[in-house]
């Protein structure tokens, strides 16, 4: 590993406050180091533009083919990278400068959206071609999120941590309104190709941005002792030795699993065939919820660091399936009111535990380290597929509501057991 005084001294050059630094208000205060916002801009443009284009690929698959089969698969395999390459690039980001990963990861991505923008208005798109670009998007996502994520402690110091990890997920919440109803607007004037080229000069401005971050240093530049799976073995060897870190990926992928699947795959079904709300009040539930998610995550950038973490986790955890269990039992409270509540607060909860426990990963674990630890939480697209999984299994079985419940009742449960099983979390500051 290198010298932690040339490391710290590194860290501190390239953190310096801008001029305006001291006229943030306490929320941004991160924004005030100046290579962070270069991030932090970045990943705002970043997720805008993927947001966006979680929408054009399923449209066009559907304009191509007419297929509801191609219309799930090409969700499906956007995601398989990140099972297959995500922890092998937790450790690419241990070994490597982090900020050239992301610059060809980001600029990969610059690519296939020119490529996929240049085909579709040709008209010579096809659908293996289409399925091609996917994957590729796909494979550079996996290596983009870990190398960002473990960046983050590098360009701010320590006591800023968690309001950093936490602004991060303001920039993606907000994209997540803003970028598919942005996306479904432009595509009337401009067309799928179109809007497709609009990501690639959002991506452009994401490269752009990175190639400005001041920090250009190596933190483990004596790592080449082992060879890329042996470092990969190590991370994994790491998680499963340390018993906080083991106990907090443990509690995430658990709410991966039981909890996340509810609001990327259940609330649709839910909303139109149960609540019978119809595509409006699909849309208003869907508002809801992120603007819960936005509210959780500028709370904890306001908050910042606090004591008693880990019982917040493990409480917030709980609270979070409980919420669950109220939106499957609103269906049988005469006040609609109260599903739009249940979804809000499960989108405050989500969030304000996803910050929090990021920001404790990066702090509990080494710098040597911070690549292959959050690279576990980039399963979690994998993971919550396997849940949606289990979720139509005991919806078909028990039915829709009581389906969500046992869902909810298993989350509320989880966490309990892990403070049982793992002491130490519930225990740390």
């Amino acid at each position: 590993m290198a010298d932690e005084s040339l490391v710290e001294e590194k860290v501190q050059i390239a953190t310096q406050r801008g001029p305006f630094s001291l006229r943030l208000p306490a929320t941004f205060r991160a924004l005030a180091y100046r290579d962070y916002r270069l991030l932090w801009f970045g990943q705002l443009f970043s997720s805008l533009s993927e947001w966006m284009e979680q929408v054009l690929r399923p449209i066009l698959i559907l304009e191509m083919t007419g297929s509801a089969v191609h219309l799930g698969l090409i969700s499906a395999v956007r995601l398989v990278p990140q099972l297959g390459v995500g922890l092998l690039a937790g450790a690419v980001a241990d070994r490597f400068d982090r900020r050239r990963i992301l610059l060809l990861a980001q600029s990969s991505t610059t690519a296939i959206a020119f490529i996929t923008a240049a085909l579709v208005i040709s008209g010579q798109i096809t659908v293996w071609q289409l399925y091609a670009t996917t994957i590729a998007a796909g494979i550079t996502m996996a290596f983009n999120q870990p190398a960002r994520q473990s960046f983050i402690p590098n360009l701010v110091p320590r006591e800023m941590l968690a309001n950093a990890v936490a602004l991060n997920s303001v920039a993606f919440n907000m994209t997540r309104i803003l970028g598919p109803s942005a996306a479904g607007l432009l595509i009337v004037p401009f067309g799928i190709g179109g809007v497709f080229l609009l990501k690639g000069f959002l991506m452009f401005a994401v490269v752009a941005l990175t190639a400005m971050i001041a920090t250009r240093f190596d933190q483990n530049t004596s790592h080449h002792e082992t060879s890329l799976l042996g470092s990969l073995g190590e991370g994994v060897s790491y998680a499963i030795k340390d018993r906080f870190i083991f106990a907090m990926v443990a509690l995430t992928m658990g709410l991966f699993v039981f909890g996340m699947p509810y609001q990327t795959r259940t609330l649709l079904s839910y909303s139109l065939d149960v609540l019978d709300i119809g595509p409006a009040g699909l849309g208003l539930m869907l508002a809801a919820m992120g603007a819960g998610a936005l509210v959780g995550a500028l709370a904890i950038a306001t908050v910042g660091s606090f004591h008693q973490r880990g019982l917040f986790l493990i409480g917030g955890a709980s609270i979070f399936g409980l919420s669950l269990v109220a939106f499957a039992v609103s269906a049988w409270i005469p006040l609609l009111v109260v599903p739009f509540l249940a979804v809000a607060l499960s989108g405050m909860l989500r969030m304000t535990y996803m910050s929090t426990s990021n920001a404790f990963l990066l702090e509990m674990s080494p710098p040597n380290m911070h690549g292959r630890v959050m690279s576990f939480l980039s399963l979690d697209r994998g993971l919550v597929s396997l849940g949606a999984i289990l979720a139509g299994v005991l919806a078909a079985v028990a039915g829709p509501q009581w389906g969500l419940i046992i869902m909810g009742t298993l989350c509320i449960v989880m966490p309990l057991l892990v403070a049982v099983v793992f002491p130490q979390l519930r225990r740390v500051d």
